[in-house]
């Protein structure tokens, strides 16, 4: 049973699909491909970049609980979005496979003993990070672009 400071993080890593889904059903669809300006992200590619933060997330977590002590690989986003075509791919599709990555990664931490909360990695950019820290970094990654979201939204009304 994970500490109860544990347990509230969890409870809000498990509300981010609802949180995301809620965010969404408010944004207009005329809206997902504008950009503030050429070097700002679209809601679309802002959704894409979030899914993609997620599958690696599914694995990092992954390999926390079984591999402690493993370095993982990190990604540059920029090179991500432009490489694979953020702007053409299907926010639907995407959409759901972060409810699908995201509620199988709540079901499995809940499922795991405290002593994996523990286990550490090393990430090649944050250095040595706890299963916890993971859980950190997820939940507040997903809120900030949820906030990005909404401001982008609220400039392209303004425009």
């Amino acid at each position: 049973m994970p500490s109860s400071a544990i347990s509230s993080k969890l409870e809000q890593y498990g509300r981010g699909f609802d949180e995301l889904s809620n965010v969404l059903n408010d944004i207009p669809k005329e809206a997902r491909n504008w950009k503030a300006a050429p070097d700002k992200w679209s809601i679309h590619e802002i959704i894409i970049h979030i899914v993609d933060s997620e599958v690696h997330g599914f694995i990092r977590c992954r390999f926390a609980i079984a591999q402690p002590g493993i370095t993982i690989l990190p990604y540059d986003q920029e090179k991500w979005t432009a490489a694979l075509n953020y702007d053409r791919q299907d926010t639907g599709e995407n959409i759901q496979l972060f409810k699908f990555l995201h509620s199988t990664t709540f079901r499995l931490l809940k499922s795991i003993g405290e002593e994996s909360w523990t286990h550490t990695f090393m990430h090649p950019e944050r250095g040595k990070m706890t299963l916890e820290d993971w859980l950190d970094s997820y939940n507040d990654h997903l809120s900030r672009h949820i906030g990005q979201i909404k401001r982008t939204c609220e400039a392209w009304e303004k425009r």
